[in-house]
């Protein structure tokens, strides 16, 4: 498989995680949790534009040029700092988009490992990382969202309780 055939199955993997964010992000419930579904959209449509870029250049001739491509994950420290409200179908969101990007972490280290080009090696490294950064974000929000989900629980059980309390006869 040669390097455009590389950049093509990538850019194929980003534009499908683009669907998936913004389809997800039109589901999703809570403010905070849509906000961070967005973001990501944003992100791996940043990923897929540096993608067809690449790959434009070696179709023109030219080699991967990752100079200009920067890790943003330091960039974007803190800005998820957000904090979710609690929903099955919102956790549920959460979860499958953690198992894509952990697949997709995966799926760019084996594709440093199918190309001779250590521009394109440095290119894919770089993905890998935002996609592992990603994976900690998600894996944040759905911690936050399972803790405020134990939290409405047990609070809606005591209210529950405590009426059931006054209701008997």
């Amino acid at each position: 498989m040669g390097d455009l055939d590389l950049l093509k199955k990538a850019e194929s993997l980003e534009f499908k995680r683009i669907d998936f964010y913004k389809k997800s992000a039109d589901k999703i419930l809570d403010p905070s949790g849509k906000q961070v579904l967005k973001d990501l959209e944003k992100a791996e449509k940043r990923h897929f534009d540096i993608l067809k870029k690449q790959a434009k250049n070696i179709k023109l001739g030219g080699e991967v040029d990752s100079k200009g491509v920067k890790s943003i994950c330091s960039k974007m420290k803190g800005r998820f700092d957000v904090k979710v409200k609690s929903n099955q179908k919102d956790i549920n969101l959460i979860e499958k988009a953690i198992v894509l990007e952990k697949e997709d972490a995966s799926f760019y280290i084996c594709l440093e490992g199918k190309t001779g080009s250590r521009k394109l090696v440095k290119l894919f490294k770089i993905l890998e990382k935002e996609e592992r950064s990603h994976l900690k974000l998600l894996k944040k929000t759905l911690k936050d969202l399972r803790r405020r989900g134990v939290a409405e629980f047990e609070g809606r059980n005591s209210k529950a309780m405590f009426l059931d309390m006054f209701n008997r006869k």
